[in-house]
């Protein structure tokens, strides 16, 4: 892709745009048989999120066109149980946990992924260059857990849940 690309916080305007896309996402993942689920999401949470400053989108410049979002915040040990599950309460100093990315079906594989974690990253080493962000994602996801160690992201982990299990990742934003 040539366009220029922005990572930005999210517009209250927005918010329907996040929901519809990640229902987009949601289903295209049934489609390819993966048990990853991301949505569908409330409506009224994604505000929450824009509200809070925690909702990011991938706009192109120019044409002014949203191609992905994503939800990144600092969590606590007391928000966030499963730092101390995924044993990460005493090695993260600063924990972001980044939730629910999402690209344009029809954009993914073009590395608008590796674009938007890359200005996610900066734009949040502006205010908090010691943030260290976690995820985790279906351990049976073998294309995504590739994409995140593309990404930068190294694998802490994989957690058994109920009846799965979970790749855990972290990368430095710096």
């Amino acid at each position: 892709m040539e366009a220029s690309l922005l990572v930005r916080l999210a517009r209250p305007e927005e918010v329907s745009y996040i929901v519809d896309l990640i229902d987009r996402v949601q289903q295209k993942l049934i489609d390819m048989g993966s048990l990853q689920v991301i949505g569908p999401i409330a409506q009224e949470r994604v505000s929450a999120y824009v509200a809070t400053q925690t909702a990011f989108v991938l706009e192109e410049t120019g044409s002014g066109k949203l191609l992905g979002s994503v939800f990144v915040s600092p969590v606590t040990v007391e928000d966030c149980p499963w730092l101390v599950k995924w044993q990460l309460a005493d090695t993260l100093e600063q924990p972001w946990f980044l939730r629910t990315l999402a690209l344009e079906p029809e954009l993914q594989g073009r590395g608008l992924g590796l674009q938007f974690l890359a200005g996610l990253k900066s734009l949040l080493a502006l205010s908090n260059p010691q943030a260290m962000i976690f995820l985790d994602c279906w351990a049976g996801n073998a294309t995504l857990r590739a994409f995140y160690t593309r990404v930068g992201f190294n694998l802490h982990g994989v957690f058994p849940e109920r009846d799965y299990s979970v790749a855990v990742f972290t990368s430095s934003v710096v």
